[in-house]
């Protein structure tokens, strides 16, 4: 008899688990599917399918994540409304390395991909960031923080030519000289050194170093004004 009642109360629990599942998964493709919804109301990716790339996947964000990546959309297309469906797209995936929260695909696009692992699971996000924050790693103190960074790859990516077309995208790869290289050869010479390398990352190589000073200047933390207003140079190009 105990048997049977320990089985009856084992499935119950099963039943109870399995709701409860399809409940949050209910809820975070409700989520993905709002703040998908919003994005592309708003016009801040592509959306012509004539293009290279045309990506927007939320699928498994976080509810704490998902507010992370709108906020950090909302501050940076309203710094740069010009650039509003100039950038690619932003996906949660799980076809990056395990260990980075987030990377920007060059081969798609200037693509900015989520890690799942992380975008998934708020937690494992702020667990990553007290990590970067202890090691002086990166700039990044807020989940928002590796979202300019990745903002800063696709800016870098746009600016340097009109990729949305085949003789752009060819041109992309073969014209010598990347926009991180260019800003970064218009440093003065008696810039501090830790303002002009404000992390380890930063000083990997020039793609890196761009991104870690184009999250500082969205955090509002830049004391480059140099950088700054190179950017903000760069920016006019796309206004109409």
């Amino acid at each position: 008899e105990w048997v049977r009642i320990e089985a009856e109360e084992k499935e119950l629990l099963q039943k109870l688990n399995d709701i409860n599942t399809k409940a949050v998964k209910e809820r975070q493709a409700k989520i993905a599917t709002d703040l998908e919804k919003k994005i592309t109301d708003n016009g801040y990716f592509l959306e012509d399918e004539t293009k290279f790339i045309n990506s927007l996947n939320l699928n498994g964000i976080d509810e704490k994540a998902a507010k992370h990546l709108e906020n950090a959309l909302d501050n940076f297309f309203e710094r740069f409304p010009q650039l509003k469906g100039k950038l690619s797209g932003v996906v949660i995936t799980e076809d990056i390395p395990q260990s980075a929260i987030a990377e920007t695909s060059h081969l798609e696009g200037g693509l900015i991909k989520l890690n799942k692992k992380y975008w998934g699971n708020d937690r494992r996000i702020e667990e990553a960031i007290k990590n970067t924050v202890s090691e002086e790693f990166t700039v990044a103190k807020r989940p928002e923080d590796f979202i300019y960074h990745e903002l800063g790859h696709s800016f870098s990516f746009i600016a340097k030519t009109d990729w949305t077309t085949a003789e752009g995208y060819k041109e992309l790869y073969t014209k010598g000289g990347t926009i991180a290289e260019k800003i970064k050869r218009k440093m003065p010479a008696e810039i501090d050194s830790n303002i002009l390398y404000p992390s380890k990352y930063a000083t990997y190589n020039d793609d890196e170093w761009f991104a870690e000073q184009f999250s500082l200047m969205l955090q509002g933390r830049n004391k480059n004004t140099n950088f700054t207003d190179l950017i903000e140079k760069e920016a006019k190009r796309f206004e109409q």
